[in-house]
């Protein structure tokens, strides 16, 4: 359960980009419409994969989904590019902030 929560909370962590969002876009009004529909649709994804998974894997499903794939040469391959994309995101994201032109008082 615990892993629940923290993969819960990572797939939100965007949220701090928020602001600095909002005061780059053209129109920030619209903001509040397009936020919501993000986190629903969004939302919407992960319970289908979370339930698509437990119906593919049953009660056996492991907390993280790729712990369930076979032991094989693509499985290996994809859980290799997952952390490489992962690890360019984590590298990737100051250079995405300063893209949004903020105030050099920020």
């Amino acid at each position: 359960m615990p892993l629940f929560f923290g993969l819960a909370v990572y797939s939100f962590e965007g949220i701090g980009l928020v602001i600095p969002i909002q005061q780059s876009m053209e129109h920030p009004e619209k903001l509040p419409g397009m936020l919501r529909n993000t986190v629903i649709g969004l939302t919407t994804l992960l319970i289908t994969i979370g339930c698509l998974s437990y119906m593919a894997y049953g009660e056996t499903t492991s907390d993280m989904i790729t712990l369930n794939l076979p032991n094989n040469g693509l499985v290996s391959t994809v859980q290799v590019l997952y952390c490489l994309v992962c690890y360019w995101h984590l590298h990737r994201t100051p250079e995405r902030n300063n893209s949004l032109h903020l105030p050099s008082s920020v």
